[in-house]
């Protein structure tokens, strides 16, 4: 979710290398297969740089609703390819607590993560 906020209003702040380190650690922490996370960050980095332009001057509803229609994408990308490598379908109440959790924080944590890119601008200023 930050890293969607982020890629949307402050690209220049993150560089690839250390998304693609970002998507290692998360594999290992979470006991993905390795490149799963990496992927998923991929993706995202992608759609976002096709698509920044557009959504960058619209209201917090647009930038919501493009988040929730990444989320509902990634969030089956991931559930499928976890159940492929389980080997059986796993159940997909997990998914939609966790897709209704982050829907449900989005607009804290997108408040969160503007304070702290505009302290940076605040701080860092010329």
């Amino acid at each position: 979710m930050t890293l969607y906020l982020w890629l949307v209003y402050r690209p220049d702040l993150i560089q690839l290398r250390g998304l693609i380190l970002v998507g290692l650690f998360q594999d290992a922490l979470y006991g993905y297969p390795l490149g799963i996370s990496i992927f998923e960050i991929l993706l995202l980095y992608a759609l976002i740089q096709a698509f920044r332009r557009y959504i960058l001057q619209e209201s917090f509803g647009f930038i919501f609703a493009g988040y929730a229609a990444y989320l509902l994408i990634y969030s089956h990308m991931k559930w499928f390819i976890l159940s492929y490598f389980k080997g059986e379908w796993l159940s997909y109440t997990p998914l939609l607590k966790f897709m209704g959790f982050s829907l449900l924080i989005y607009p804290a944590v997108c408040s969160l993560s503007l304070a702290i890119q505009k302290y940076i601008d605040y701080s860092f200023k010329d």
